[in-house]
């Protein structure tokens, strides 16, 4: 991909004359030819050649500035708006890079001595040489020709000047295309149509993956992608570039096309990335971009990206590193309740049998006749939970529900020794599951409707949607055997076991100060309990049944990790916000920023409906006044990857600038900073980044880590800081950890395309 590099303007005022001949400006051309030059060569690079071509585009252009009175590098027409565009309509297709200096002077008496010709020619370079972008230009060694054109402005009295540097490609074997597949190179690589995207698209380089032999697009944001992926002629392309194209010895080895620098890949466009969106999210994109020709060896290559905007190629977007990191939960203590006047108990149940049964619609007998284990242990109680679907008459799923519970009653009673033993059986319609699965699948308009009307959208229900699968859930039953014993047959030092019979024994025995009291020492006690016995089926209708537990049954589920089963946990106390108390939302509250973060740290189709039941607006209602900052910013940490995973900027900007406050007032020392900026890029808000460091940088406050987190976000972004010399970044890098500049730029080997870099690089890291 072909480049114009920095360029900016000087404005000067010296005596001369005010007519110029050919000759005389072929004076000034030449002694200012001799200062950069001598210039080039302090410098190590080579001289420029004069070539005919640029010295048109240079003619060109002067002559355009004097008709218009400005000091610009960009033009009104057609093919010759940017430097590159005139250098390549006056048939100089061969150069891949151009660069272009321009300034005025304006004229205040007449000398036509050759000395004071020379003197003009002095003062021009003097002026560019004290600018960075001028010098830059000046310098850069990946120029090998440069030329010069000048147009004098009698009524002003202003005599423009411009220099037009340039340098001339390769042709790269292999191509696939004699013609870039119709591909033409934009003007302005596409900044207008970016427009505020541009980060969003940088990234894109670093989305591209190499599977086998297909280059495939990974990237994050769906609604992102379909704002940089806009109109039927948008798309993309993959150019495949080697790392000989930048070796040391030699000039960077890059295909003179407008359009690409290595071997060329088909574009694809937008009808076609759509239609092979392979990504199961509705978030993300998954799409294959191209296949590796089978003559290449896969090895050897690294892709690049290659924007579309209007079937015209942007600025090549490739790979390179740029540093990140997230956040961390901070550590937050859950309250917890003790029951000091209740004592754990020896005697209780100590082992309980699940019992599971699967019903069909309109079914009091399972499907499958399960087996029923004979435990020679005193059984204490059974307890069955019977459901009926949702669906239907509710008069005669009254008598469902009550006949599949008789059903597994009575098979019990036929198996096991139940002489004496009391049966808890809970019979009842789903609607709890209901309410969450709506959740689970968003179909929140149905959450606002009435059971009745709910029963009438199932009885007409779509079958495009899983109603039937979900109603089969919500027919599931349970039973519970507990057997009862003394743990004086036990170890009685194994808390573990007197904490799981306490608890089983409270709830089967509905003993809520008890169920606090094994809740409380199994969380403050740090006991390597079995956590299942918390998601066994008889554990949550008591504790739904009982506030008060609430607040040291969220304590342990924060050590825990059956997300399915808490968020159905959260969802219920969700609805009755109203009433819980400061400790128990304190809880609910960091249960959620721990749950929603191993979600989305893994973030798959369930995950993402399930995290649907816990979006933020529905967990704003528990926050309360008075709430600690730490749990503040856990809540923020979670909230701003559910945003980020749903692409809500609204939300991301909110949570972002919450977390930025936060850290911002707390950093204290270099690794504090470095965290900070981190977390920017994790966020690609790379030019917060660089204007963070570039503070520290300057007061020489930066680490070696906030050092090479600089330079390679000013790789990444190629962001162009006035008065800030990359070159001495590099150095100082250098001057830091010569060995780990080098092993980033021997990956990031495209930064090379940066001749003075490269040879910077060469002359360091070469053996």
């Amino acid at each position: 991909m072909k480049k114009i590099l920095l360029l900016l303007c000087g404005v000067f005022t010296i005596s001369i004359q005010a007519q110029y001949c050919q000759k005389e400006t072929a004076i000034i051309k030449a002694e200012l030819a001799k200062l950069v030059n001598q210039l080039r060569e302090e410098k190590g690079a080579t001289p420029l050649a004069f070539h005919p071509i640029l010295a048109k585009a240079a003619a060109h252009h002067s002559k355009y500035m004097s008709s218009t009175n400005s000091l610009t590098h960009t033009e009104s027409e057609v093919g010759y708006k940017t430097p590159f565009d005139r250098v390549h309509t006056f048939k100089g297709k061969d150069f891949i890079s151009v660069g272009e200096n321009v300034l005025y002077i304006t004229v205040v008496t007449k000398n036509n001595k050759k000395a004071q010709l020379k003197a003009v020619a002095k003062q021009m370079f003097e002026n560019w040489k004290d600018s960075p972008g001028h010098y830059a230009n000046m310098v850069n060694p990946e120029y090998e020709f440069g030329d010069f054109g000048f147009e004098y402005n009698l009524k002003q009295k202003i005599l423009f000047a411009t220099q037009v540097f340039a340098t001339k490609g390769v042709t790269i074997p292999g191509q696939l295309s004699d013609d870039d597949f119709g591909l033409t190179k934009a003007s302005d690589d596409c900044k207008e149509a970016i427009g505020n995207l541009g980060n969003l698209v940088l990234n894109m380089g670093n989305s591209l993956r190499i599977e086998g032999r297909d280059v495939v697009l990974y990237y994050h944001s769906k609604e992102y992608f379909k704002e940089i992926i806009k109109n039927p002629q948008d798309g993309l392309a993959v150019d495949l570039l080697k790392r000989d194209q930048f070796a040391c010895g030699a000039k960077n080895q890059l295909d003179v096309s407008p359009v690409h620098d290595g071997i060329l890949l088909p574009p694809v466009y937008k009808e076609e990335l759509w239609t092979h969106n392979t990504a199961e999210s509705d978030y993300r994109v998954i799409v294959k971009l191209g296949t590796i020709p089978e003559n290449l060896n896969v090895a050897d290559y690294t892709p690049a990206l290659i924007l579309i905007k209007d079937g015209q190629a942007c600025s090549e977007i490739y790979q390179a590193e740029v540093p990140s990191d997230e956040y961390s939960l901070r550590p937050v203590v859950a309250v917890t309740k003790d029951e000091p006047s209740v004592a754990l108990r020896k005697e209780g149940i100590i082992q309980s049998q699940i019992i599971n049964y699967d019903f069909n619609a309109n079914q009091t007998k399972p499907i499958h006749i399960p087996k029923i284990a004979k435990v020679v242990t005193p059984i204490h109680s059974i307890a069955i939970q019977a459901y009926s679907s949702v669906e239907g008459d509710s008069i005669h799923n009254i008598q469902l529900q009550n006949a599949r519970a008789a059903y597994i009653q009575k098979q019990l009673q036929k198996i096991l020794d139940l002489k004496n033993v009391p049966f808890n059986i809970e019979a009842k319609e789903h609607w709890d599951l209901m309410d969450f699965q709506l959740n689970y699948f968003d179909r929140q308009s149905l959450l606002k409707v009435s059971h009745d009307s709910l029963k009438q959208v199932l009885a007409n229900r779509d079958q495009n949607f899983p109603w039937d699968s979900l109603l089969f859930v919500q027919r599931k039953a349970t039973a519970v055997v507990h057997y009862k014993g003394n743990l004086d047959t036990f170890d009685p030092y194994n808390f573990e076991t007197l904490a799981t019979q306490n608890f089983r024994t409270a709830v089967a025995t509905q003993n809520v100060a008890l169920a606090n009291k094994t809740l409380y020492h199994m969380y403050t006690d740090s006991i390597l309990y079995n956590k299942n016995v918390l998601f066994e089926p008889q554990v949550m209708p008591f504790v739904k049944a009982h506030k008060e537990l609430v607040t040291n049954f969220s304590a342990n589920l924060t050590e825990s990790w059956n997300e399915y089963e808490i968020i159905r946990y959260m969802n219920h106390w969700l609805s009755f916000s109203e009433t819980l108390t400061t400790d128990q939302k304190h809880n609910i509250l960091q249960l959620y920023s721990l749950v929603c973060h191993r979600l989305l740290n893994n973030w798959d189709v369930a995950a993402e409906r399930l995290a649907k039941v816990i979006h933020p607006s529905k967990i704003e209602p528990l926050i309360y006044e008075g709430i600690s900052d730490e749990l503040m910013l856990n809540l923020h940490l979670s909230f701003l990857k559910y945003y980020g995973q749903i692409n809500d900027r609204e939300g991301i900007n909110k949570s972002f600038d919450f977390i930025v406050n936060y850290f911002k007032a707390r950093t204290l020392a270099p690794e504090d900073d470095n965290a900070l900026v981190l977390f920017f890029n994790n966020w690609s808000s790379y030019n917060a980044t660089n204007s963070y460091l570039l503070e520290k940088y300057q007061k020489e406050l930066l680490d070696e880590d906030g050092l090479f987190i600089f330079i390679q976000t000013l790789n990444f972004s190629n962001e162009s800081i006035p008065d800030l010399s990359m070159y001495e970044v590099h150095q100082k890098a250098i001057s830091k950890n010569k060995e780990r500049w080098c092993q980033w730029l021997q990956k990031d080997f495209q930064t090379l395309r940066n001749e003075n870099i490269k040879q910077l690089y060469c002359e360091t890291c070469s053996l």
